[in-house]
């Protein structure tokens, strides 16, 4: 058989999910089938059958329609910055429905320093999440370490000092200056 590559039409792309969507083991995690490589790629290769492709190209193509779809509910629940009053309708979004149950959203990282504002709002997501943990005993401030000394003396500034006491150090008389000299000591050494 003749691999084709995959047309990129909606109408295709609505079969195709629809093709998927019949074989659950691709996509329904709490299934035991799911970790199973054999039996996916015999429903890789099946669905690679209806369409005269193969396999390869068909995992190709399903990652990127997942990959819009997540898209699209990252951008709806606004973490990227947009209105969601803005935002087009994923065009495969109603065929799509039955992944929704296994999409696991993951905290988003980058590059970026973190903003003093951002941090404050992490902190407050963190002490609100603690607060409603009936498990929980006692609740610890999350930067309960830093006395309002050393608040006071770094007013908060945008330093590299400040941003490192508060979200990496756990104990605040560690200098950040001692720390650069040992860091440029294990330079030379190695």
């Amino acid at each position: 058989m003749s691999a084709k590559r995959l047309p990129d039409d909606e109408k295709f792309n609505i079969s195709f999910v629809q093709a998927v969507e019949k074989q659950p083991c691709l996509y329904d995690n709490t299934l035991k089938t799911y970790s199973d490589r054999n039996v996916q790629d015999k429903a890789w290769n099946q669905i690679a059958g209806l369409y005269l492709s193969i396999a390869a190209e068909c995992k190709k193509k399903w990652k990127i329609l997942r990959g819009g779809l997540t898209r699209y509910i990252k951008q709806r629940s606004g973490k990227s910055g947009c209105s969601t009053k803005s935002i087009k309708k994923y065009y495969l979004w109603d065929v799509m429905q039955f992944v929704l149950p296994y999409t696991k959203s993951r905290p988003q990282s980058g590059n970026l320093p973190i903003t003093e504002e951002e941090m404050f709002e992490n902190a407050d997501s963190i002490e609100n999440e603690t607060e409603n943990l009936s498990t929980v005993e006692s609740e610890t401030p999350p930067f309960d370490h830093i006395s309002q000394a050393d608040i006071d003396h770094e007013n908060f500034s945008s330093t590299p000092s400040t941003s490192s006491m508060l979200s990496t150090s756990t104990t605040p008389s560690t200098s950040t200056t001692s720390s650069k000299k040992k860091e440029k000591s294990s330079k030379t050494t190695s």
